[in-house]
């Protein structure tokens, strides 16, 4: 039986002062680990991926949520994105300052991806890289210290290190063959990548203590990672691709200050189907869906509010890494975009992530209005989101449970709640045939719903279900003779 050994760190260049509140960290290096090259046969295999409630518990936190965000501004077009990443002293870096104050910045650690001889800097070339299924691999190796992998005997969180294998991983993401070596190989890519990131944290408020004893201090670290990942060598490995891997992980610095037993508010339940959800960017509807869903529970579970949430489209744009500088915009940009986020929207709506939605008047699925100026009007309209509770990991609820949504946003403008669609009520497979049937073309029959022509052969074709007004309009419609 192999002796869990707890890594040794050497800190170089820093200080650590933890009755100041400052603790610095400018240079972490893990010194040689003795089980590195040893088999691991004996120990025991992490959990099944997603629980019995189809759900998964995750940290959640403000270096996590700024990874995220980090990542999803990631990809071919990094550079394009507003509030993206850009260059600085460090090479790429992307930063985010917290709504009361301080900051965190992510960045590829430079020897992990060091200058070319012609002086091209790699590491963007590693930002350019990643995608939304990076996100995705996150969130499964940070689950894996929630979840207990290690028998009744533990609890939550777990401080000390796991073990995570690659097909546990995948299960995460319903991948049919885990053990398929190309997919091995790619959550191999993903998880080095992800090792290669830097945080710094700035000055950010922590709060400590309970009751009448709650204060809040601003800390400061530097140099630290989400978490370190050892690669290790099974003893059963045989020749060929392999259809395993398996790592040794332990969590950065940030776990000491948000993930342990006195922040259990830092932990957060998500639908399992969030991550199932397609990563690639052919599936554009799936993939905003995934972003706004977990960036929205994510929020909300940290927030601990019973009210909705309540965003403008160019926030959630902007967080999920789908709003590009003006100069990228082409003159399709809007039209697209909105498209896929009422779909997004409806998407989590009916599968019941959201538990309702409230769009302010002329701006949700099937409105009108697209007149001269509308991009400007609808990046700026707000959305109000009410989330179901969720079984947190103590059988809890995750926040506070969701109550009926206001029906106004303010006393001079109204908003309408758009209910989720039942999908046994309304059949709309023969619609393709009525509107062939009384001669309208599909562009007309979309102009008179107020909706793009993309968008109504979607429903048509059974790949969209309308929802709320939408729904009306087509009932409304058919009934008309």
């Amino acid at each position: 039986m192999i002796e869990k050994r707890r890594p040794r760190y050497l800190l170089a260049g820093g200080s650590a002062n933890e009755s100041g509140g400052i603790f610095r960290l400018d240079t972490v290096r893990a010194l040689p680990d003795p089980t590195r090259d040893l088999s691991i046969s004996a120990l025991p295999s992490p959990a099944a991926a997603v629980g019995p409630r189809g759900t998964i518990d995750v940290p959640n936190n403000p270096l996590i949520a700024t990874a995220l965000e980090a990542i999803w501004h990631g990809g071919i077009h990094s550079r394009k994105q507003a509030r993206g990443w850009t260059e600085q002293d460090l090479g790429p870096m992307f930063s985010r300052t917290g709504r009361h104050g301080g900051k965190i910045s992510v960045y590829v650690d430079p020897e992990a991806a060091p200058r070319s001889p012609g002086g091209r800097d790699s590491r963007w070339s590693l930002v350019d890289s990643i995608s939304a299924f990076t996100g995705d691999v996150l969130l499964a190796v940070v689950a894996a210290f929630v979840a207990p992998c290690w028998g009744d005997g533990v609890r939550r969180p777990v401080r000390d290190f796991v073990v995570v294998e690659s097909d546990t991983l995948l299960k995460y993401k319903g991948i049919a063959d885990p053990k398929d070596p190309s997919h091995v190989a790619r959550v191999s890519q993903e998880i080095e990548w992800l090792s290669a990131l830097r945080f710094d944290v700035e000055r950010y408020p922590l709060w400590e203590g309970v009751g009448d004893g709650r204060r809040r201090r601003r800390v400061t670290w530097r140099g630290d990672r989400l978490f370190e990942a050892v690669r290790l060598e099974r003893a059963d490995a045989g020749g060929g691709l392999p259809r395993r891997a398996t790592w040794r992980v332990r969590l950065g610095q940030w776990a000491r200050r948000w993930f342990d037993e006195s922040g259990r508010r830092y932990v957060s339940t998500l639908p399992g189907l969030l991550l199932a959800l397609d990563h690639r960017p052919t599936r554009a509807k799936s993939l905003l869906s995934k972003k706004i869903g977990e960036k929205i529970l994510l929020l909300h579970d940290i927030s601990r509010s019973s009210k909705p949430l309540e965003f403008t489209v160019a926030q959630l744009l902007s967080m999920t890494g789908e709003l590009p500088l003006p100069e990228y915009r082409g003159k399709q940009w809007a039209g697209r975009v909105r498209d896929r986020f009422d779909e997004a929207i409806l998407a989590l709506e009916h599968s019941g992530v959201f538990a309702s939605v409230i769009w302010p008047d002329g701006f949700g699925p099937g409105d009108p209005d697209r007149y001269r100026g509308w991009v400007d009007r609808w990046l700026a309209a707000r959305v109000l989101v009410s989330v179901k509770p969720v079984s947190g990991p103590d059988g809890s609820h995750a926040g506070s449970p969701a109550r009926t949504p206001v029906r106004t946003l303010d006393k001079k403008r109204s908003a309408r709640t758009v209910p989720a669609p039942d999908c046994e009520a309304y059949d709309f497979r023969n619609l393709r045939a009525v509107r062939t049937d009384r001669g309208w073309t599909q562009r007309t029959l979309a102009e008179r719903l107020g909706i793009s022509p993309s968008l109504l052969s979607r429903i048509e074709n059974g790949h969209t279900v309308p929802s709320g007004l939408l729904v009306q309009k087509l009932v409304t419609w058919l009934s008309s003779g």
